[in-house]
């Protein structure tokens, strides 16, 4: 039934996404009735998750969730409107070995960045096995060599431009037509909304989703009016 409106985002932040981006014409001229809206979903949704607290009982996670709603306004904008939240690793991310997890580590870490360099994900990998205090951290448990970092980065990442990307998102519908874009700016610097959808298509032999475009580029590109570029590496 959700097929119909969403498609399933698979890896860390597995989840549903509605295939439409939100209409931003009508949340500029009806911010009022947008407002409204968001309270009455979100206060449906907190109802939701009190019943289901009360029936399941209190789950255990792995990261600590601090919510704050903003306060809602005629004048508001969407993203005033969003809820904020920020997450905590608590514990280290899943994995049986120390290879899963260091794996799974990059992927979280780029799927925060969009972009970095191989300094970055190297330093971030160094002070995880010093963290003692992190839950299940195989890292600080089992030492491992320069060389085994370098090769699991490479295994989890691709290199445009000198930065490095995720070379998968997990999910079939985006990385369809998110590996030609990659391909695409490893021989360019810059690309055309014209460039990429014609490449893509071609490619892919489909019609490129309009609710796909934007969502794939903006995690790792930045746009300059019709003009998109790689975003600088963390």
């Amino acid at each position: 039934m959700l097929s119909e409106i969403a498609f399933l985002v698979k890896g860390v932040k597995r989840g549903w996404k509605l295939k439409w981006d939100p209409d931003l014409d009508f949340i500029e001229r009806y911010p009022e009735v947008v407002a409204n809206q968001t309270r009455i979903v979100l206060e449906f949704g907190k109802n939701c998750r009190d019943q289901m607290t009360g029936v399941a009982g209190k789950a255990t996670l792995n990261v600590q969730k601090k919510e704050k709603l903003l306060p809602l306004s005629a004048g508001s904008s969407v993203l005033e409107q969003q809820k904020v939240t920020s997450t905590v690793l608590t514990s280290a991310p899943s994995g049986k070995t120390v290879h899963e997890q260091t794996k799974n580590y990059i992927r979280v870490l780029m799927k925060e960045k969009g972009v970095a360099s191989f300094k970055y994900l190297e330093n971030c990998i160094e002070s995880r096995k010093k963290d003692s205090k992190l839950e299940n951290n195989l890292l600080n448990v089992k030492p491992v060599a320069d060389e085994f970092v370098k090769t699991v980065i490479g295994e989890a990442c691709m290199e445009v431009q000198g930065s490095l990307v995720l070379k998968t998102l997990e999910n079939a519908v985006v990385d369809e037509f998110r590996k030609p874009i990659l391909q695409l700016f490893q021989k360019k610097k810059t690309l055309k909304k014209n460039e990429i959808v014609g490449h893509c298509e071609n490619i892919v032999k489909k019609e490129f989703p309009k609710n796909l475009y934007r969502e794939i580029l903006k995690e790792f590109a930045v746009s300059k009016g019709p003009v998109w570029s790689l975003k600088e590496p963390s």
